[in-house]
């Protein structure tokens, strides 16, 4: 039996089932955004590939995709803290032995990180206007930034890989040990569910940049932009990528699933489980309907509202898996190799209501500012830029 850190002795600041769910909320949001600046990545990178490879000037949605990295990066740190913090409150007897056992694996997170956001910025920089008489220009050698999206994309693969067996480390308490010893450094949780819990992650993001291409051709042609037919073909590129990458991360998802113990599974379909519920509401009912709209959508790629229902369902879906995500954890926790871990045994209980609040209030201005902004970029006036300018943005 490897011996597990005591619960903190001072106890929780709130109710757990409160910050279980603040948690839930505030990853569903961080993935949003993580999706978008991932995929987008991925997909950019095939693009100018693609530009390369063809001797053609870039794509005009991957102008507009790298453009918006900056920006989805910083969204993806920032709606990443919440989440992590709220880990560290409820599972932090199992979180932090994780990060040890990872040792400079997990130190050189912040290594990628900061190459990785910066790599964005310089392909940006190398590719956009340098404020000078070529606002809305764009460079048309896509190669010159090509390999600054790759080292953006290669980092942000490398962070993926550190949290996911940091994640397997802090579920599996059985790896922190090897032949009688404690391990250090651990680049490879060595559980068989790492490879295809990775590659769900990435196939995820993939399907999520498809739909956001499709965004960005709709966003375009509102402002005028594009031509009809420019606006289809951008709408189809994005919607049979997401369709692509949908149904292999499927694929991945039960591969996923299935690479758990069979007790870890059945419990996932314990119908006396709301979380249960919850993951089967999401295959038969939220799965189904994102495939049915997004058929549609492809069929009809100029009807926006086959669109809004494909990307709302695909929210939904993000939603209902990071509850399972989150079941799955205690799935794991709750086995005596673990310690017979449960939100239920938390205690004491000693209410900070001060710093909740904060919070609280905090969150929902955040979440206030972005949805205005967003309105206001959706419904701003169209805009053509100068004629002369090169490639538009």
């Amino acid at each position: 039996m490897i011996p597990i850190p005591p619960p903190d002795p001072l106890g929780l600041p709130g109710a757990a089932w409160l910050f279980y769910l603040l948690l839930v909320v505030t990853f569903v949001s961080h993935m949003v955004v993580m999706n978008l600046a991932f995929g987008g990545a991925m997909i950019l990178m095939g693009l100018d590939a693609h530009a390369l490879i063809r001797r053609r000037p870039p794509h005009p949605i991957g102008n507009a995709l790298l453009q918006t990295m900056p920006v989805a990066i910083s969204f993806t740190i920032t709606t990443g803290v919440a989440p992590l913090l709220f880990v560290q409150v409820l599972y932090g007897q199992y979180f932090y032995p994780a990060n040890v056992f990872l040792g400079r694996t997990w130190f050189s997170f912040v290594v990628f990180l900061l190459i990785g956001f910066y790599a964005a910025y310089v392909a940006v920089a190398r590719g956009s206007n340098r404020l000078l008489d070529r606002s809305g220009a764009w460079d048309e050698r896509p190669g010159r930034r090509l390999i600054f999206v790759c080292a953006a994309v290669l980092c942000f693969l490398a962070l993926g890989w550190i949290l996911t067996n940091n994640h397997v480390m802090s579920i599996m308490p059985e790896h922190w040990v090897r032949d009688g010893q404690w391990r250090r450094n651990v680049l490879y949780a060595g559980d068989r569910s790492v490879i295809p819990r990775r590659l769900h992650f990435i196939l995820g993001p993939l399907a999520v940049g498809g739909l956001w291409v499709a965004g960005i051709g709709w966003w375009r042609h509102r402002r005028g932009l594009d031509s009809e037919a420019s606006t289809e073909s951008a709408i189809r590129l994005g919607l049979r990528i997401a369709a692509a990458a949908g149904v292999l991360n499927v694929i991945a998802g039960v591969a996923f699933l299935f690479h758990h113990p069979l007790p870890v599974v059945r419990q996932v379909f314990d119908v006396g489980r709301p979380e249960a519920w919850i993951f089967l509401v999401t295959l038969g009912v939220l799965l189904p309907a994102h495939a049915l709209t997004l058929v549609r959508a492809l069929q009809r790629p100029l009807e926006f509202r086959w669109f809004a229902w494909t990307a709302a369902a695909l929210l939904g879906i993000i939603a209902g898996m990071s509850v399972t995500r989150e079941h799955i954890r205690l799935i794991h926790l709750a086995r005596d190799s673990a310690g017979n871990f449960s939100l239920t045994k938390w205690q004491p209980i000693e209410w900070q209501v001060g710093p909740l609040v904060v919070f609280l209030i905090t969150f929902v201005l955040g979440l206030a500012t972005v949805g205005t902004m967003l309105r206001w970029m959706l419904a701003g006036p169209p805009h053509r830029p100068p004629a002369g300018d090169g490639a538009r943005t």
